[in-house]
């Protein structure tokens, strides 16, 4: 069943039109709870609603950002609905914004890595951890509580994931629409690796221990 609503064509399924099962109001670029704000960018959470059924309506974050030159924010991370989403570790590298992502609901708590390229609009996203009792043994799982990156200019991410004294460095490669599942590319379970010493060549990802010794390992 098909009705025109002011010029629009809006879907009606079970009764609820599906244009309304999202009806907030538009997110602009002052909107939101600002999450990062530099260079001209803007990255923002900002509370949305579903009401898909209008007895039960659930809330999720949305995390977007308003890049140069732009007066409409762009969707970095839809968070799920019935869950909550925020977003954290945000930093430039090149002319990409990289973030993480995290997602609890219940007994789970999911993160993923991004990037948006502010030059053309490019958004990739990739599971790095997922901390869920139902998770198989091919999902990531890898430390989340703080992270640092360096992404190469073809959209490959070099990260130092750390949890206390656990760290992994991870390689994420640029998939077609998407940042692959993130690959060991050494640890330490003591805490020498330096978090801001992360860097990626086109062949090799680079890092240095608190020891001051170089650390290499091929892309």
């Amino acid at each position: 069943m098909y009705v025109a609503l002011i010029g629009l064509l809006t879907v009606v399924v079970g009764g609820v039109p599906a244009a309304l099962a999202r009806a907030d109001s538009r997110a602009t670029c002052r909107s939101g709870q600002t999450l990062f704000h530099k260079r001209g960018i803007r990255a923002f959470s900002l509370e949305r609603v579903d009401r898909s059924d209008p007895r039960n309506p659930l809330p999720h974050q949305v995390i977007y950002a308003c890049l140069r030159g732009e007066h409409r924010p762009q969707v970095l991370y839809d968070g799920a609905v019935g869950t909550f989403t925020s977003a954290n570790s945000f930093a430039l590298s090149g002319n990409r914004l990289g973030f993480l992502a995290r997602q609890e609901g219940g007994v789970a708590e999911d993160s993923s890595f991004g990037w948006v390229n502010i030059v053309t609009r490019v958004v990739k996203l990739g599971q790095f951890n997922v901390a869920s009792p139902a998770n198989s043994p091919s999902d990531p799982v890898a430390p989340d509580a703080e992270v640092n990156f360096a992404i190469a200019p073809d959209g490959t991410v070099a990260v130092i994931g750390s949890d206390g004294l656990d760290q992994e460095v991870l390689l994420m490669r640029a998939l077609p629409r998407s940042l692959g599942k993130p690959r060991e590319l050494g640890s330490s379970a003591t805490g020498d690796i330096k978090l801001d010493s992360i860097a990626i060549t086109p062949t090799t990802v680079n890092w240095t221990t608190t020891a001051g010794v170089r650390q290499e390992a091929p892309r």
